[in-house]
């Protein structure tokens, strides 16, 4: 199994991007985290019935969850499903900067090149 990285919700979301593209598992000093799914359903938390339904019908190999909610999942079949369901505001924080950074894997090499262009 990858090695677990520690990573900070005080940091933007292209430092979640290399990490999700690698479906490499990651804790934060908080609630949110990735998990490698190894065979087992994970815990379904506040995500609503038809979401848990997409869910187990997905098998996913990589999670994110905050708290015991997920977010956001990895299928090898079926790629990343985002569900759009609105939660708290933090929740809500955590989702964007999450959804960015599996729509941008190249985010944190994206952002170093802006900065060398002065944009």
């Amino acid at each position: 199994m990858p090695r677990t990285v520690q990573l900070t919700t005080h940091r933007g979301w292209w430092v979640f991007s290399p990490v999700l593209a690698a479906l490499q598992p990651f804790k934060t000093y908080g609630a949110l985290r990735g998990d490698v799914m190894d065979g087992y359903l994970p815990s379904t938390g506040r995500l609503p019935s038809a979401w848990v339904q997409r869910l187990r019908k997905e098998q996913p190999d990589y999670v994110v969850f905050f708290y015991d909610t997920p977010i956001a999942w990895h299928s090898e079949k079926d790629g990343w499903t985002k569900p759009p369901v609105k939660y708290s505001v933090r929740t809500a924080q955590h989702q964007l900067r999450i959804f960015t950074a599996i729509d941008n894997p190249n985010g944190l090499s994206l952002t170093r090149e802006l900065r060398e262009q002065g944009r």
